[in-house]
């Protein structure tokens, strides 16, 4: 039989292994975790509404924007469900082929002189610079009562495009009257520093009344008219095979309820076709163009 002198020894021991591996994960340090910085999502435009957004279809503060399906690089994105304009650049990630990126506006027939600048420095420390920039119009007229909303839309490190709920801007419902709306953000991701500027201007303007395109030689002499208005805007005008250059003259009524011209000369180049967009006003009272398209008979 065991001695009560060595059953008391094995029991001090077996306590003292106890303490001995409670006091190891007590005192065992805690290793934190890596830090990794997250890949914030960019500013990249605007999309107009006429009416604010419901709450109860925010997402977390965001609606997100449906990829619609095409041959690339003819891929495109809506708000499903949301009526408004479009006016964002959106990042197009692994493009086939090459897998380059490449970036392109989103936008519809509302917007005007639509204009994109991108810049990208890389600098001698290994920082580098981008300034990405969306400019253009919408045009109203004075039947366009009260104002948009101009919600934000931002991409994702992903390439998933979404919209907040946004500010409603100036009324507008006056001839010649223009409010210019200008959204920015500069964010620094990894010694990137990444600058976005979306600037957009609403722009009340007269009716216009009617078009007439005229046909010029070289002598500068007329050689055929057409005139256009809204309830007769041709898809295509055959040029007179001597056409040198067309002359489009738009008539539009002053606020004192005279006529006002405005001219504007196009030339001709061979195998090239003329496009000129006409001017008409949807059930919002806002702008948009039918094209009119010009080419020379083979």
């Amino acid at each position: 039989m065991m001695s009560k002198a060595r059953k008391l020894t094995i029991l001090i021991l077996i306590l003292m292994g106890g303490l001995w591996f409670s006091g190891c994960q007590l005192a065992q340090e805690t290793i934190p975790e890596e830090d990794h910085e997250t890949e914030p999502d960019m500013l990249c435009g605007v999309y107009l509404t006429w009416e604010s957004l419901p709450t109860a279809s925010l997402n977390g503060g965001r609606i997100y924007a449906t990829q619609i399906s095409g041959d690339f690089p003819d891929i495109n994105f809506e708000f499903e469900g949301y009526e408004g304009i479009p006016f964002y650049i959106a990042k197009i990630y692994g493009a086939p082929g090459d897998g380059d990126d490449f970036t392109k506006t989103v936008s519809d027939e509302h917007s005007f002189g639509c204009n994109i600048n991108i810049h990208e420095t890389e600098n001698e420390d290994g920082t580098s610079l981008y300034e990405h920039s969306i400019s253009g119009k919408v045009l109203v007229s004075e039947e366009f009562s009260g104002a948009f909303y101009y919600n934000e839309v931002y991409e994702t490190p992903e390439g998933l495009i979404y919209m907040t709920s946004g500010d409603l801007g100036t009324s507008i419902g006056s001839n010649g009257i223009k409010v210019t709306k200008t959204l920015s953000s500069t964010l620094e991701f990894e010694g990137e520093t990444r600058t976005n500027v979306c600037e957009i201007a609403v722009e009340c303007v007269d009716p216009l009344q009617q078009a007439i395109i005229r046909e010029m030689n070289a002598k500068n002499q007329l050689l055929f008219s057409t005139v256009i208005n809204e309830d007769a805007i041709p898809e295509n005008i055959a040029l007179n095979s001597e056409t040198a250059y067309v002359i489009v003259e738009e008539y539009y009524l002053d606020e004192q309820g005279g006529q006002k011209i405005i001219r504007t000369i196009m030339d001709y180049i061979p195998e090239q076709e003329l496009k000129y967009g006409y001017i008409v006003f949807d059930a919002h009272g806002i702008a948009t163009s039918e094209f009119v398209r010009m080419n020379k008979s083979a």
